[in-house]
């Protein structure tokens, strides 16, 4: 049977053999408990015009959410054996673990069900993805898979358009306006109306409870806007160590949650603010050479001290153990 044009979607094997298959229709079958991680993928795929249905009968292809609870072979096997047979298959082995840098082994080498086209892995804790470079890739594959352009496959894009509105939650004397600042930097517009702007920034300083505090910034904001969420900490301690607020997030509209460390109303100069930063022009799928360098060198800077301090931290083993060594004779 000859495709047409514009029907197919060019879609590749684990095996890397290129197929084809029609249509856009995708059915999700969750083989464990993810508490509710999974939901961000079928979210993403209906912004890329994917179009869930609720019987595999009716389905292009089957998305098969399966979170590892014992041994990933046995977890794979388990949630691929009751699957309708002839549907193409997309299978995102979830990984419950709380450090975004982990590094896994790939899934795929564990699957042997020919029907399955595309193997992932993504990594989530507390319902939540990890903004993670593992989820990213896998995002990447999944679209490729999809034959979507290169310009749609931000893994953190989900809204068109660069013009926000500000909301400001309390009092953060005047340091949120650099934050505002680093928007226009990145071509972003701010408006003065909600209605006509694309998403929300939301700026919340801590007066009291981190929890209490969001969940009264986000009660009066109106629905069906994306937001980001920047959580502002009053602190003269640049190396202050905070917990991470996304965790206090029940909103689906928020997007992204960042935190930020401020004294004196201005924002310190930190780690913490630098990745967050980088985490706001990630989400907005910033791609200009200035905008992704200055978040490279940052990488770079880190990666140096790292390398610093564990060359200083050798070279005063060596020196103990001459000097005990020398002590002893």
């Amino acid at each position: 049977m000859t495709a047409r044009q514009g029907d197919y979607q060019s879609m590749a094997n684990a095996s890397g053999e290129e197929k084809v298959v029609l249509g856009r229709k995708f059915f999700p079958i969750v083989a464990g408990k993810t508490n509710g991680a999974h939901q961000k993928l079928i979210n993403d795929l209906r912004s890329l015009d994917q179009v869930e249905v609720y019987s595999a009968a009716d389905a292009d292809y089957l998305m098969i959410f399966c979170p590892i609870a014992s041994r990933v072979e046995t977890d794979i096997s388990q949630a691929l054996s009751d699957v309708p047979a002839n549907k193409d298959i997309i299978l995102v082995a979830m990984h419950h673990i709380f450090n975004p840098d982990h590094v896994i082994p790939e899934s795929k080498k564990h699957v042997h069900n020919p029907n399955v086209i595309l193997a992932v892995d993504c990594l989530f804790h507390d319902g939540k993805l990890l903004l993670a470079r593992r989820n990213d890739n896998s995002w990447y594959d999944i679209t490729k898979v999809l034959g979507m352009p290169h310009s749609q496959i931000s893994w953190f894009k989900k809204f068109l358009g660069r013009k926000f509105f500000v909301f400001v939650a309390g009092n953060p004397n005047g340091a949120h306006q650099e934050i505002i600042d680093h928007l226009h930097h990145l071509g972003q517009v701010e408006v003065d109306s909600i209605s006509v702007s694309d998403y929300l920034v939301v700026l919340c300083p801590i007066a009291s409870r981190v929890e209490t505090d969001i969940n009264v910034a986000l009660s009066s904001i109106p629905v069906g806007k994306p937001i980001i969420l920047v959580v502002m900490h009053h602190t003269y301690d640049p190396h202050r160590n905070i917990a991470d607020s996304w965790r206090y997030v029940q909103n689906p509209n928020v997007i992204l949650t960042v935190d930020y460390l401020f004294h004196d109303g201005k924002l310190l100069h930190c780690d913490r603010n630098q990745t967050s930063l980088c985490e706001i022009r990630t989400t907005l799928g910033v791609s200009s050479p200035e905008s992704l360098g200055s978040c490279t060198e940052y990488v770079k800077k880190k990666w140096w001290i790292v390398v610093i301090a564990v060359l200083v931290l050798i070279a005063v083993v060596i020196i103990a153990s001459v000097s005990t060594h020398f002590s002893k004779r």
